[in-house]
Order: structure tokens, then C-alpha cells, then sequence
């Protein structure tokens, strides 16, 4: 999934007056504004991309996790299908996923 950069911008000094107006009768709508100008996402944007993030972190510490396994146990573990889902599950329940 390629993700494009947004572009980022200065506010000018008339959007930074309404920013500082709409902070006063909308903050949440105004760190919208500012966060979109900024860094290309408004909260709910940051929030997904951090989601992504998040999901990718648990995917690599659980490859990681199968790994060390596989390597500890190199003489007393049997590659297979079934197996590698028992792990899996394993790592699931015990909330190391």
C-alpha cells in the first residue's frame, strides 16, 4: 500500500488569527486545521496512519517472536502449518501480538 506524502504548509498571518478565533469557539476543529496545514493529516488521519503503525509493530514483534522460537527449539520443533498456527495463537493469547 504506497502512501503519498501530503503536502505541508506555513498559515498565512489571516489563517492564523482564524485559528486562534476558532480556538476559542471550536479547538477541536481548529487543531484540524493546523495539523492539516502541518503535517498533511487532520486528527483523524494521524490517528488511522498511527493504527497502521501500530499494526505493523505487533506484525514484526510477532515474526520476531516465532523466530527466537523456532531458533530455541531447532531440535525439538517440527515445521508445519499446524504448528506455526499453534504459535500463533499462543502469541495471540498472551498478548504478545
Amino acid at each position: 500500500m504506497a502512501d503519498v506524502k501530503k503536502a505541508t504548509r506555513e498559515l498565512s498571518a489571516d489563517e492564523l488569527y482564524q485559528l486562534s478565533l476558532d480556538m476559542q469557539s471550536n479547538p477541536e476543529k481548529a487543531l484540524d486545521k493546523l495539523l492539516e496545514a502541518k503535517i498533511g493529516h487532520n486528527l483523524t488521519g494521524l490517528q488511522s496512519k498511527l493504527d497502521s503503525v501500530d499494526r505493523i509493530i505487533k506484525a514484526e514483534a510477532m515474526k520476531a517472536a516465532q523466530v527466537e522460537f523456532v531458533a530455541e527449539h531447532k531440535d525439538d520443533f517440527l515445521p508445519s502449518a499446524q504448528n506455526a498456527d499453534t504459535i500463533q495463537k499462543f502469541l495471540v493469547k498472551e498478548n504478545l501480538s
